[in-house]
């Protein structure tokens, strides 16, 4: 039997994945929360639930969450592929983050 520990961030990334690659952007958006309630520091939980509130509509929380990521040390890559999207590069979303090479940059932590 598998078990999974859920205090680990990485099961809420996984399990946002999985919702947002349903169209269930409520759903994933609670799940990369409860990501961010076990580590604030997880850049790329911010950029993902970032994406799914902007998909609901949410603007300023959407906003709020780039904002958040950007003072994250070592997320600037994770940035760079977002403000690259938004310059004519390859979109980075739910669907793709790991496909695109976000992975690296999921890892950054929190500024002390």
């Amino acid at each position: 039997m598998l078990k999974i520990d859920p205090s680990l961030p990485d099961v809420y990334l996984l399990q946002g994945f999985a919702y947002c690659n349903l169209s269930q952007w409520k759903d994933a958006e609670d799940s990369y929360s409860q990501g961010l309630q076990r580590a604030s520091d997880f850049a790329a939980l911010y950029a993902l639930r970032a994406e799914v509130r902007n998909r609901q509509g949410n603007l300023l929380g959407a906003l709020s969450d780039i904002q958040a990521m950007q003072k994250i040390k070592g997320s600037d890559e994770l940035s760079a592929m977002i403000s690259g999207a938004a310059n004519g590069g390859p979109a980075v979303s739910c669907q793709n983050f790991l496909a695109v090479g976000a992975l690296g940059a999921a890892t950054a932590t929190a500024v002390p």
